[in-house]
């Protein structure tokens, strides 16, 4: 499930905590999170990666303008740090 960044605000004030940071970021780049559903939703489950790799590429060279707005876009895992409020 995906969240943008007013409805995890939304959750935090919910349950009475502050945020403290919010990076619109992952562990990994988020054409990965967009290619793995993809070929999840495709294909089920068990990638190859001897076979993926190149459609892996090829997918990422396709759709690098619309990378270059990956922040806004929230594409990827967001993590957003909280704490009580005093």
């Amino acid at each position: 499930m995906l969240f943008d960044r007013a409805h995890f605000e939304q959750m935090v004030a919910a349950a009475d905590l502050e945020i403290v940071d919010y990076l619109p970021y992952g562990a990994f780049p988020s054409y990965f999170y967009v290619f793995a559903g993809s070929y999840f939703r495709l294909f089920g489950k068990g990638m190859n990666l001897d076979r993926i790799i190149a459609p892996y590429f090829l997918g990422q060279a396709l759709l690098t303008p619309m990378l270059l707005f990956e922040r806004q876009l929230n594409l990827a895992m967001q993590t957003i740090i909280c704490r009580k409020k005093p």
